[in-house]
Order: C-alpha cells, then sequence, then structure tokens
C-alpha cells in the first residue's frame, strides 16, 4: 500500500487551515488528477480523478467522506471507488498566530484487476504528487 506522508508549515491561522481542509471542494481539488469534485452534503462528496501512466489514462471515481474531525486539530478522510481506496489524515498544530503546523498523511490501495498497474504508476509519482498538493494548498491558502 503506497503511503504519501508529509509535515508542513503554513502561514496562516489554525482556523482558516480547519476550514479550508473540512471543505471537500476546496481540497479536492488539490489533489493531482482530480477533474471534478461534485459535493453531496457538508461530509461527503464524489471526486473523479484522471491517472495518466505514459499513454495510459485511466478515470478513477471515489466516494469521499470524512470519517474523524476533532475540530481545530484533525481531519480524516476516506474515499472508495471501484478501482482504488485512500484513507487520509490531516494533523494541525498551532505554532503561533499565524503559522501552523500541518502533518499530511495518505494510505492508498489499489484494487481489482488494476491493483498491481495502480501500485506501480502511484509508487512512481507519489513523492511529486504529493509535493504538488502542498504546493497547491498553500497557494490556495496563502494568496
Amino acid at each position: 500500500m503506497p503511503i504519501a506522508e508529509r509535515e508542513f508549515i503554513i502561514k496562516k491561522q489554525i482556523r482558516d487551515i480547519w476550514d479550508f481542509f473540512t471543505d471537500l471542494n476546496k481540497v479536492g481539488h488539490c489533489l493531482d488528477g482530480v477533474e471534478k469534485v461534485e459535493t453531496i452534503d457538508r461530509k461527503s462528496a464524489n471526486l473523479t480523478l484522471k491517472i495518466k501512466f505514459g499513454f495510459i489514462i485511466k478515470e478513477i471515481k471515489l466516494f469521499t467522506k470524512f470519517i474523524e474531525l476533532e475540530p481545530i486539530k484533525l481531519v480524516r478522510f476516506k474515499g472508495e471507488g471501484k478501482e482504488l481506496d485512500i484513507i487520509g489524515e490531516f494533523k494541525l498544530i498551532k505554532k503561533s498566530k499565524d503559522e501552523t503546523s500541518v502533518y499530511y498523511k495518505m494510505n492508498i490501495e489499489g484494487k481489482g484487476s488494476l491493483k498491481n498497474i495502480l501500485h506501480v504508476i502511484i509508487k512512481s509519482t507519489i513523492k511529486e504528487k504529493t509535493d504538488n498538493f502542498i504546493k497547491t494548498v498553500e497557494n490556495r491558502l496563502v494568496r
């Protein structure tokens, strides 16, 4: 199971970061490959993403929902699809009035007949996609 894990600092108040990470539309659009986020309610959404590997493009749909929310501290979510499951979390720690530490972790599990190829694709791109996610989050929050 490929895992993305990183800690980073955002120069923003913890409440602003909490509000961002508890909005599936906002955070969903920060993930590489996400083409569409259809909000169902405040706690769930359908994500459509495209995974590219060379000339192969695979569209994946994930039903995504929050599975644990501890106000201003922890956000856990799960995305479930036919080909892929994702479990992720954001832990927030206030460093100062305008600075927050974010611990980010995402477990990605391929399923079905594409499991092995998805693992190869994810393992080969996970560092780059994690870097892109963090840059996108920072850009959207610090504007």
